[in-house]
């Protein structure tokens, strides 16, 4: 098994503020959607707070912002071979669009598990950095490199940002913080994880439980009354 992510997730102090408010009443402030399908209850058995604005999760526009910038003519982030980390990443999205939907999530899974692991504060001397998908073959990345770089290719290779959510978890198993993908194939969800070599159901996977998810439509914040908010740091999940 591959290493996950070894940090404390910290979230943004807006969202935080509306945690800490929904876990003191009854009810959510905002329960405007569920997650897309009955079987995400597995991970998210809590309230939800939707938003479309995703302006407020800096880190993932940030990511979005260097990527398109990276893929400008004349830029070039240098692979581990010497070569523009483009060229590769072209090539595999090329190999994934020739396949079926199914197949296609398997390799994405397959290929990008294979890229190095190597923590953030290694790379960038932050724990708090996401890497580009041609940051992250050149360099290598943690946990939510290979969620943001699988999520960027099935979108590149044509599945629907409506089937892709990144998801921050908390891991049970290790007690520490984590990131995923989920995607939608054919009316059902499978989670891609770095700690795993298989694409497995989202029912079948019950270490984790969540603390928000998000595309480019926007993010879903879950939260559990009895679980306590502290300033702009999550608790350990229960």
């Amino acid at each position: 098994m591959v290493p996950g992510c070894w940090f404390r997730f910290v979230i943004p102090a807006a969202l935080a503020t509306a945690l800490t408010a929904c876990a003191s009443t009854p009810e959510p402030i905002a329960q405007l959607a569920q997650p897309t399908h009955e079987a995400q209850q597995t991970l998210f058995p809590r309230q939800v707070i939707y938003s479309s604005n995703v302006l407020l999760f800096t880190r993932w526009t940030g990511v979005e912002a260097r990527f398109a910038a990276q893929q400008e003519p004349g830029a070039c982030v240098i692979a581990a071979d010497g070569s523009c980390a483009e060229a590769q990443w072209a090539a595999f999205i090329d190999d994934l669009k020739s396949r079926p939907l199914a197949d296609r999530v398997e390799h994405a899974n397959e290929y990008l598990n294979a890229i190095r692991y190597v923590p953030a504060t290694e790379n960038w001397g932050s724990v708090a950095y996401w890497e580009t998908p041609f940051e992250f073959l050149a360099r290598g990345g943690q946990c939510q490199d290979y969620a943001i770089s699988k999520y960027l290719a099935l979108e590149a290779a044509g599945v629907p940002d409506s089937d892709l959510r990144v998801a921050v978890v908390h891991d049970t198993q290790s007690n520490q913080d984590h990131a995923i993908l989920l995607v939608t194939v054919d009316g059902h969800d499978f989670v891609l994880d770095n700690q795993t070599t298989t694409v497995d159901p989202l029912e079948s996977v019950t270490r984790y439980r969540a603390y928000y998810a998000i595309n480019d439509s926007g993010w879903w914040a879950y939260f559990d009354p009895s679980v306590r908010f502290g300033g702009t740091q999550v608790a350990a999940a229960r």
